[in-house]
């Protein structure tokens, strides 16, 4: 393996990494036996058939290619053991390939970041205080209720519609008379008085019957979220085409008993106010550890931030957001529609947080140094354990679990742990 170093900045070291084609054979072979194992080829058990054959069936290029992040991740490794000894390194390394070609060595350039210099400040005098994490009696009331209408039973209507009513109805809306985009639904479900949809919607429903038509206007609000809809007045042409009467189960011992798990209304109160009681008290701590964070961050003098390292985390939290949202069953192109923007829109924004994590990261690794606060060898051992207990079953997880990029990242994060309260013990009070 052949490498380079270039100086671009102060905290940006640019390496040129060359990898032979020996070097390369045995990710190359581990590939191919990935891709015999989901392509078939004519005569051979999944993967076990040779290279030679995958290459045929499936070109020396696709293998490259899936061996190509297993190729960078080990001797990038290994190339910034050699030539950054010592250094203090920051963020993921950018990586651009400069020459994939079969058979010959493959190029590619790595910019990786050095940790910029800061100067913490007195940040032993910092003190957040602590508040009470307290409970309103009306949240408690409010998740009852919420349940009560999760368990409503549904009678069909004959009648004119009132509030607490459920009508299923199709809609067009119309702005300047032209039919507007997202502004109708065949059949949508909508509780008379829970005050979900476009404010004074719902109460031009009240008096309808099923099979009733209407006609009116509605002024779209100042804090609509599509800004080209808020003032506007809009028209909307509506038909109720089913009613329904909800009957609410009365607040007493056999709707707790309903729920299962409880004997008695009074149990029901007392578990959901140590939910409610539990969530105060952890977003309380969310609070402090954030306005502790803060002060911290104005305590410190920062050198110059590498943008490229702030444009990564603003990256990182755009993958996270993504994540988040499809967790919930929703698309995020679906999304970025619904806002009006494109991912890079989104890094945008996230700039100034991005910022401000690459701060707070900075501080925390200065802090474990000057107060020695490492991860042991014993901890990460430890965590891996844990983490292959959950893995276990799955081997390309296995293999990054083994792979010491892995395990600097664990180390990093319990250390980041073990930093973070050890801070919150000094400073919040």
């Amino acid at each position: 393996m052949n490498i380079s170093k270039k100086q671009l900045s102060k905290s940006e070291i640019e390496l040129t990494i060359e990898v032979s084609p020996l070097e390369a054979e045995p990710y190359l072979t581990k590939a191919a036996g990935k891709i015999s194992e989901e392509v078939k080829i004519p005569g051979f058990r999944p993967g076990k058939a040779p290279y030679d054959m995958v290459k045929t069936a499936v070109g020396e290029m696709a293998i490259y290619e899936r061996a190509l992040d297993a190729i960078i991740g080990k001797t990038l490794f290994a190339a910034m053991e050699q030539e950054l000894k010592g250094a203090e390194i920051t963020g993921q390394p950018q990586i651009n390939l400069e020459k994939l070609v079969p058979g010959n060595p493959l190029v590619y350039k790595a910019v990786v970041t050095l940790v910029p210099e800061i100067t913490l400040g007195d940040w032993q005098k910092i003190k957040v205080a602590k508040k009470e994490a307290k409970i309103d009696p009306k949240e408690i009331d409010k998740v009852l209720e919420n349940l009560r209408q999760l368990r409503a039973k549904e009678e069909v209507k004959l009648g004119k519609l009132e509030n607490g009513d459920k009508a299923v109805i199709s809609f067009d809306g119309f702005l300047d008379r032209v039919a507007l985009e997202g502004a109708s639904a065949p059949e949508y479900p909508l509780v008379l008085g829970e005050k979900k949809f476009i404010p004074g919607f719902e109460e031009q429903l009240i008096g309808l019957s099923t099979g009733e038509e209407k006609e009116f206007e509605i002024r779209f609000p100042e804090n609509y979220h599509q800004k080209n809809l808020v003032n506007k007045l809009v028209t909307f042409k509506v038909k109720v085409k089913e009613s329904f009467r909800r009957v609410l189960p009365e607040l007493n011992d056999d709707f707790a008993k309903a729920l299962g798990g409880y004997d008695s209304l009074l149990k029901v109160k007392e578990g959901i106010e140590s939910n409610l009681k539990q969530e105060a008290e952890e977003k309380e701590s969310q609070r402090q550890e954030i306005a502790m964070l803060d002060e911290l961050v104005k305590a410190t003098k920062f050198s110059d931030l590498p943008e490229s390292l702030v444009k990564a985390e603003a990256h990182r939290m755009v993958h996270e957001l993504e994540h988040s949202i499809e967790g919930q069953g929703l698309k995020f192109e679906d999304y970025l529609t619904h806002i009006k923007k494109t991912e890079a829109d989104l890094e945008k924004d996230f700039m100034v947080e991005g910022k401000k994590r690459v701060q707070t990261a900075l501080i925390t690794r200065e802090i474990a140094k000057t107060e020695k606060l490492f991860a042991s060898p014993e901890e990460i051992d430890h965590e891996l354990e844990d983490l292959k207990k959950t893995y276990g079953q799955n081997p390309e997880a296995m293999e990054n679990l083994a792979s010491p990029s892995y395990r600097a990242y664990l180390a990093n994060m319990l250390t980041n742990r073990k930093v973070i309260e050890f801070l919150k013990g000094k400073i919040i009070k």
